[in-house]
C-alpha cells in the first residue's frame, strides 16, 4: 500500500470516536511531555530544582502513557482517568508553590481546552469544574490560602479564577461548536455514501455498489460455487410508450422489489441498467441457481400491477452464469459471459432463461429452460 494512502485511511478514521481518543491519549501526552521536559531543562538553568523534579515526574510519566497506548493499540478508561489525575496533582502543586515567581499557575488556564479535546467534553467539563473549584478554595476562601507556598498579590487571587472562568467558558463553546459540526458532517458522509451506492429510483443497490462488493466476495470465498444472474424486463420501452413512464418507474420499482424478497441476506442485487438487474448467489449449486432464478422470474410474471384499471403484465429474460470455482474467473468474465446467456434467452423468445456452467478454461453448452 502506498505510504499517501495510508496516512488517507488514517486521517479518514479521526472521524471515529475511540480512534481519535486513541491517537489523541499517544499525541498529547508526548506534547505534554516533550514541553515539561524542556520546562525542567529551564528550570534545571534557573537552580529552581523543586520545580524540576516536578515536571520531569510529569515528563516520564506522560511519556509512559503514551508509549503504552501506542504498544497496546487503545486507551482503557483507567488509564484516562491516571492521565487527568496526574495532569490535576501537577496543576495544584503549581498553584500552591507558586514556581517560577508566580508564574507557573498560569499553565492552568490550558486545562478546559486541553482536557475537553482529549476526553470529550463531559469528561473534560468535569475536570475543568473540579480546578476552578480548587482555585476557588485555594486562592479566595482563607482556609485555602494559608496552604499557597508563594505571595501572591490580592489582585492575582481575585482575578485568576475568573481568568481560568473565562477559559472554561469559551473551551466548552468551541468543544460544543466542535461537537456539533462533526456530528453533521458524520451524518452528511453517511448519506453521500447511501448516495453513492444506491439507485434512486428503486432503493436497491446501484453498478458501483455492486462492482466493489462482489470483488469482496470473490477474494473471501473464491473457492465456493456460485451463480451470477442477469435479469432484464422484456418489452419495456412498450410498457413506457403504451403506459408512461411513471407506469414504467412503477414497474421498475416493484420488479427490484420482487427480486429481492426472493433473495437470502447474503445475496447481492443491483440495478445494473435501466431495465436491468445483476444478482450474485452463493453457495449454490447449479440446480439450486437454476431453482432461484425461476422462482424469480414466476414471481415477476405473476405480477399483479393496474394503470388507470388496465392491468400491466411484464416478464423478466434471464441469464443465469453457474460458477463452480471462483477463484479461476474475474467478476468481468462472469459478467460477459451471463450477458450472453440473457441475449441468447432474449433470441428464444423471453420469459425464459439461459443457464451456463463455468468451470476454468471449459464452458458447458448453455440450456434454455
Amino acid at each position: 500500500m502506498r505510504p499517501d494512502s495510508l496516512w488517507q485511511q488514517r486521517l479518514q478514521r479521526l472521524t471515529e470516536d475511540g480512534y481519535r481518543y486513541y491517537v489523541q491519549m499517544i499525541f498529547f501526552p508526548a506534547v505534554l511531555a516533550t514541553i515539561a521536559m524542556i520546562m525542567s531543562l529551564i528550570n534545571l538553568s534557573t537552580h529552581e530544582y523543586a520545580l524540576m523534579a516536578a515536571t520531569l515526574a510529569f515528563a516520564i510519566c506522560c511519556y509512559g502513557i503514551s508509549v503504552h497506548v501506542y504498544r497496546k493499540k487503545q486507551a482503557s478508561s483507567g488509564l484516562k482517568i491516571l492521565f487527568a489525575t496526574v495532569m490535576l496533582v501537577l496543576l495544584i502543586g503549581l498553584a500552591v508553590s507558586g514556581a517560577a515567581q508566580g508564574f507557573s499557575p498560569m499553565w492552568i488556564v490550558i486545562l478546559p481546552a486541553f482536557s475537553m479535546l482529549l476526553f470529550g467534553m463531559k469528561t473534560g467539563a468535569i475536570i475543568s469544574t473540579s480546578m476552578f473549584l480548587i482555585l476557588v478554595f485555594l486562592f479566595w476562601l482563607p482556609l485555602g490560602q494559608e496552604l499557597l507556598l508563594y505571595d501572591y498579590s490580592q489582585t492575582f487571587l481575585l482575578r485568576f479564577p475568573i481568568l481560568y472562568l473565562g477559559f472554561f467558558i469559551v473551551g466548552i463553546s468551541f468543544e460544543k461548536i466542535r461537537s456539533l459540526t462533526h456530528e453533521e458532517l458524520r451524518k452528511m458522509q453517511e448519506r453521500y455514501e447511501y448516495i453513492s451506492v444506491t439507485d434512486p429510483l428503486t432503493g436497491i443497490h446501484n453498478r458501483f455498489w455492486f462492482d466493489n462488493e462482489i470483488q469482496k466476495v470473490l477474494l473471501k470465498a473464491y473457492r465456493t460455487p456460485g451463480a451470477m444472474m442477469l435479469f432484464d424486463i422484456d418489452h419495456f420501452k412498450r410498457v413506457n410508450d403504451t403506459f408512461g413512464h411513471t407506469c414504467g418507474d412503477h414497474v421498475l420499482k416493484e420488479v427490484s422489489e420482487t427480486i429481492a424478497s426472493c433473495l437470502k441476506p447474503q445475496d447481492l442485487l443491483c440495478r445494473w441498467g435501466g431495465e436491468e438487474y445483476l444478482v450474485y448467489t452463493m453457495p449454490c449449486t447449479k440446480k439450486c441457481a437454476t431453482e432461484l432464478a425461476e422462482k424469480i422470474r414466476r414471481s415477476v410474471e405473476e405480477m399483479a400491477l393496474t394503470k388507470n384499471g388496465k392491468t400491466v403484465s411484464v416478464t423478466v429474460s434471464c441469464g443465469v452464469a453457474f460458477v463452480e470455482t471462483p477463484v479461476n474467473h474475474t467478476a468481468s468474465e462472469m459478467f460477459s459471459y451471463v450477458d450472453e446467456l440473457l441475449y441468447q434467452a432474449k433470441n428464444q423468445g423471453r420469459n425464459c432463461m439461459v443457464v451456463g456452467h463455468l468451470n476454468g478454461d471449459s464452458v458447458s453448452t448453455p440450456e434454455v429452460l
